[in-house]
């Protein structure tokens, strides 16, 4: 590494910019890759993130953490074999990489200290001239003098050390009062506990009442989910019924096939989990966590999953720039289903993807490609090559699909989330729009979302720490999560991201900075807590900034254990 003081580049005109730092116009000294793509120099960059700041680029306005800085090992490798000449002895057309061994080593020219600098000598010159002095060094001929006065100094910090424990005694003696103090207190404290006494007999009739509320609550619900499950059988019996009918009328395949699809959303997304649900503590890796990488074996940052029908995890990893699922249970590699072809906006790549969905009319994958500002669509067949755009313009973070085949996206540069027909370009708005802010018609960086059988969308307002709920045709949500500012107590988010909602309408969600799974049940003003929440860590019953979200058809919890490079699966105990 070079320095300002002993050093000057030997031909500093012939440096190109993708060399130089963006923030001290000076070739890379130490230089890391922030999450966003931009590479600057570490002391530069980092002084920002730990203030809070966002990506200083004129093009990206990404906040930034020092967790996801990554050390720029192919810049290091050229800015080392820069041409430096030494300014001490002239000594031309010296490596970065080895200047300082030069200058530690065989520079004649190096300015070096007396060895009694530390007596008092004033002397500092060339290296070829160190020896020469020290023979003459008058403050060198004191040093015996000198050692005589440490010995003086050493004894008296011993009789420091002696008054040091005389404090330590009386501490003791004090520390004995305030024990015969507190005997005299016992009376108070007696009182106190009573008091307390009192205040528990009373929380306890309260939490007594607010129960049988609940099982009211609960009873009412699993009659209105029965009846749903009652229709819902009827409509697929007399769906089984046309088929069998019809199944000779080859004109009328077509729109049996919509039915049947419709079917299979509809169940897809009827997941009902008792509200008393518990999950095993200890998840099992079910892709990744093997390190960072771009190999099959690995994952880069996973953000969006989903899991299909058959439990197959389909995983946005967005650092690789490309989708990969991995199949049910002992799979060691994934396979890669779309982009995988390197950084980029041609239609065969991606660029950052952040949350992917299935579509099962089409059998294909729909992705939010973020950072070229697109969704694009990817046919699961064999033999996909590329996708096709399906909304340009778009700063997109997360995706939801109807049963009524309308897609949702939320876009984080407007704090909006609009709907969509498949094709349409514009789409209509249905949550946020009226400007960043934290009014109920309003978001402020929105990620994830989920949208029920109602049509009813629930939107992670990310930078609000909370989730919301717009009612279908609404212009203004609630807040049925968090928005108690950032923080990890049972009423707070910080920093949401996945978010899954089951027909009795208990929300889960990702509550990421907090590194932990959060369960909502309708109208909890506390959340509870899953899986996770016991530390940032790598262990199976911890969870590293959690952002994706999704359960099987067994209650299964999935979580994309962003940090860790990993997929999660709790099971239900």
């Amino acid at each position: 590494m070079a320095s300002n003081n002993s050093d000057e580049y030997t031909d500093r005109a012939s440096i190109g910019e993708s060399l130089l730092c963006e923030l001290c116009h000076n070739p890379f000294i130490g230089p890391v890759v922030t999450q966003c793509g931009y590479t600057y120099c570490g002391a530069c960059i980092e002084p920002k993130i730990r203030s809070g700041s966002h990506c200083p680029s004129r093009s990206c306005n990404q906040l930034l953490t020092t967790a996801h800085l990554i050390i720029n090992h192919p810049t290091i490798s050229i800015t080392d074999n820069l041409k430096i000449r030494c300014r001490f002895c002239g000594e031309p057309n010296l490596n970065r990489r080895t200047f300082y061994k030069h200058v530690k080593e065989s520079c004649p020219e190096r300015r070096m200290d007396c060895l009694g600098k530390d007596v008092g000598c004033p002397w500092s010159g060339p290296k070829n001239e160190h020896s020469e002095h020290i023979q003459m060094c008058l403050f060198e001929k004191l040093r015996p003098m000198v050692d005589g006065l440490y010995k003086v100094i050493k004894k008296q910090t011993l009789d420091i050390e002696d008054l040091q424990n005389q404090i330590v005694q009386q501490k003791v003696q004090v520390q004995e009062q305030i024990a015969q103090l507190g005997q005299t207190m016992k009376p108070e404290k007696v009182q106190l506990e009573h008091a307390l006494k009192q205040q528990k007999i009373q929380f306890e009739e309260t939490v007594k009442l607010e129960k049988i509320q609940l099982q009211e609550a609960l009873k009412q619900q699993k009659i209105q989910f029965e009846e749903t499950i009652k229709l819902q059988k009827i409509q697929l019996e007399n769906a089984q019924s046309e088929i069998q009918n019809q199944k000779n009328e080859i004109a009328s395949i077509p729109m049996l096939e919509e039915d049947i699809n419709k079917l299979r959303r509809a169940i897809h997304g009827f997941i009902n989990i008792s509200v008393n649900a518990t999950w095993v503590q200890k998840g099992v890796t079910v892709a990744g966590g093997k390190g960072q990488g771009n190999t099959t074996n690995k994952l880069y940052s996973p953000r969006g999953l989903f899991v299909d029908d058959d439990q197959t995890v389909v995983i946005a990893d967005m650092w690789n720039h490309r989708i990969i699922q991995w199949k049910k249970d002992g799979t060691t590699n994934g396979q890669i289903v779309a982009g995988g072809k390197g950084q980029g906006n041609g239609l065969n790549q991606l660029n950052s993807p952040t949350d992917v969905l299935i579509d099962k009319e089409t059998d294909s994958l729909i992705i939010c490609d973020s950072e070229n500002r697109r969704v694009v669509r990817w046919s699961r067949r064999n033999g996909t090559t590329q996708g096709e755009i399906l909304i340009d313009n778009i700063a997109c973070w997360g995706l939801a699909l109807d049963d009524q085949k309308y897609l949702y996206v939320s876009e984080t540069g407007k704090h909006e989330v609009r709907r969509y027909q498949l094709g349409e370009k514009n789409g209509t708005l249905v949550a946020g729009g009226n400007g960043q802010g934290n009014g109920t018609n309003q978001l402020s960086s929105p990620s994830h979302l989920f949208v029920d059988g109602q049509q009813n969308i629930y939107v992670s307002d990310w930078n609000n720490h909370r989730v919301m709920k717009w009612t279908k045709d609404t212009k203004e949500g609630i807040v049925i999560a968090g928005g108690q500012g950032n923080g990890d107590a049972p009423t707070q988010l910080w920093y949401p991201n996945g978010l899954f909602v089951d027909t009795l309408g208990t929300l889960y969600v990702a509550d990421t900075w907090n590194n932990r799974v959060m369960r909502w049940t309708q109208g909890a003003k506390l959340g509870t807590l899953i899986v996770g929440g016991n530390r940032q860590g790598a262990g199976a019953n911890q969870l590293n900034y959690p952002i994706g979200l999704s359960f099987d058809r067994h209650g299964s919890l999935y979580v994309g254990d962003y940090n860790n490079h990993r997929v999660q699966r709790f099971s239900l105990e």
